[in-house]
């Protein structure tokens, strides 16, 4: 008995040990994960978001900000700047293919954490959700084919769009479609789903003789069929871009905070370089 008993208390004792030793283990483990943030976030002081997942809407359709790769991968400035947010904050991004049209609406009914693809900050939008700092201004534009020679400017298009013999492209639910139908009347204003491919090929059919856009969507356009579209006249608008969170949303904060160090340590400089190289992006100060 007595040699059975001190069997039992050694494998009680080591049992006992090894219990101990993973829960130590397990509490180093688990340290380490939630200190998986980048340099740049002990440098800057960045909240810990502990690894949780966020989820990013992204149209996929709207280069150089967001859109698929031939391999099928997602792509573009988005995908780079919010991986960058993430590594910073400690937390995981999961990309979201949303349309744009009710984007905001779902955003606001906590479809997604945060909407990104190049959206204006607007007063209307902020009726239902927030906007972090903006991280870029941008341009309104307008693109017609290299061809056009029945108006030079802004003033004539709407002279000639006012006589109804040509009509205005701009995407759906955007200020390009605002900045466009404040031009020549919304009336002469077709609005497309926000697809790279439709806008280029309504203007390329003639279907539209001019399409309003940001500057990034035309120089992507001029950069990828040189030959076949122009900028024609001045900038029609300029406003600010920013990343959009449901009303009180507890990433706001950390998120401006990431945004604040990436501009202050110069990536946001450098992901603006790699992704609008070929022309002026202009950057918040």
């Amino acid at each position: 008995m007595g040699s059975n008993t001190m069997k039992r208390s050694t494998v009680v004792i080591f049992a006992a040990v090894v219990i101990a030793v993973v829960a130590i283990a397990a509490a180093i483990l688990l340290t380490l994960s939630s200190q998986q943030q980048s340099p740049a976030a002990q440098t800057f002081d960045l909240p810990d978001l502990g690894g949780r997942e966020v989820r990013v809407a992204v149209e996929n359709a709207y280069p150089p900000f967001n859109f698929i790769t031939e391999a099928g991968e997602g792509a573009g400035w988005d995908y780079d700047a919010l991986r960058e947010i993430c590594t910073r904050l400690n937390c995981t991004p999961v990309f979201v293919e949303a349309d744009w049209e009710g984007i905001f609406e779902r955003l606001a009914n906590l479809e997604y954490d945060v909407v990104a693809d190049g959206a204006s900050i607007t007063e209307e939008r902020r009726l239902i959700v927030d906007f972090s700092e903006p991280y870029q201004v941008t341009r309104q534009l307008m693109v017609t084919r290299s061809d056009e020679t029945r108006f030079s400017d802004a003033t004539s298009l709407a002279e000639l769009a006012a006589s109804g013999e040509v009509k205005v492209g701009a995407f759906e639910e955007t200020t390009n479609f605002t900045i466009a139908s404040e031009l020549v009347g919304v009336e002469n204003v077709i609005a497309y789903t926000n697809d790279f491919d439709v806008l280029v090929e309504a203007l390329r059919s003639g279907e539209v003789a001019a399409v309003v856009v940001d500057e990034q969507f035309a120089q992507t356009t001029i950069d990828l069929f040189p030959a076949d579209f122009q900028v024609m006249g001045e900038p029609l608008f300029e406003d600010q871009l920013a990343l959009v969170f449901p009303k009180e949303s507890e990433l706001l904060d950390p998120f401006n905070q990431a945004l604040e160090s990436m501009r202050a340590d110069g990536t946001l400089e450098r992901l603006d370089q790699q992704w609008f190289e070929s022309f002026d992006v202009g950057l918040v100060e």
